[in-house]
């Protein structure tokens, strides 16, 4: 899987810290607590975002790993502090997935990274991830909101849809589908699960953060179909015209605790609504 953008990762990052779940949060932070010392391990990091958002809500001492592909974003990861040691290591996820350390690991962190794996790809993760809890963040999971509507919006967003699915490095992509499976997956393996909406909501103070997404959806449906460009690009301009617009777009947050703490085991298993 090739690198993100550095600017588009930096864009992103406020909304996807107002975006995290605070109920799962929360529960996170309840059984951290409980811990003297957490080895964690975060995959495909970026710059590092989801340790900046979740260490300060770990009260306890903390060794990060970050993992990912891209040795120009490892350098952008935040430094050791305090009881907060944070190492990095460049690696390729898709192909090496079991050259992890994942054996003494108690915490595996991932951000925006489900919707791109393979369904095999994410069942050997979530094997090699038995006796640690896991904390994915941030997959997408199809629901998209623009208002005002425009006529092209559906067929655009279809175009979308299918282009989210293609093989990313890791086999044909879970797409929308990921954060489901990865509670279905871990669910048959006898974990506890709990599901969180953790939506992005758009208005005008985010401009440049929508002009970038929307972007992002033309150059895929266009790739996805180039029979039609003309149309995806009649509705890029329609939209950059408007004066103001707000973008929905869904994601999951998801939390399984190996020995959940006794607030966590009193939502067991809950799910978002609809």
């Amino acid at each position: 899987m090739s690198g993100f953008d550095p600017a588009w990762l930096a864009l992103r990052a406020p909304a996807d810290a107002e975006a995290r779940s605070p109920d799962l949060l929360a529960d996170l932070s309840d059984w951290a607590a409980q811990k003297e010392r957490l080895s964690i391990l975060d995959l495909g990091c970026g710059t590092g975002a989801t340790q900046r958002a979740v260490s300060p809500r770990l009260p306890c001492e903390q060794h990060w790993l970050l993992v990912d592909n891209d040795s120009q974003l490892l350098a952008l990861c935040p430094e050791s502090q305090g009881s907060t040691e944070i190492a990095t290591i460049q690696l390729d996820l898709a192909a090496d997935l079991e050259l992890l350390p994942s054996e003494s690991v108690e915490l595996v962190t991932c951000s925006a990274l489900l919707d791109l794996v393979s369904a095999d790809w994410l069942s050997r993760l979530i094997a090699q991830s038995a006796n640690a809890a896991v904390y994915f963040a941030l997959s997408v999971d199809g629901r998209i909101a623009l208002e005002p509507a425009l006529a092209e919006d559906v067929q655009v967003l279809e175009l979308v849809a299918f282009h989210h699915q293609r093989d990313k490095s890791f086999g044909p992509a879970l797409g929308y589908e990921a954060a489901e499976t990865a509670a279905q997956m871990l669910r048959h393996s006898g974990r506890e699960v709990r599901l969180e909406r953790s939506d992005w909501t758009l208005g005008p103070d985010r401009s440049a953060l929508q002009s970038a997404l929307l972007d992002g959806y033309a150059a895929a449906a266009i790739e996805q179909d180039s029979r039609s460009t003309a149309m995806v690009r009649r509705w890029r301009q329609a939209r950059e015209r408007l004066s103001e617009q707000r973008l929905t777009v869904g994601h999951l947050d998801l939390l399984s605790l190996p020995d959940p703490s006794p607030r966590v085991k009193s939502n067991r298993t809950s799910t978002p609504s609809a």
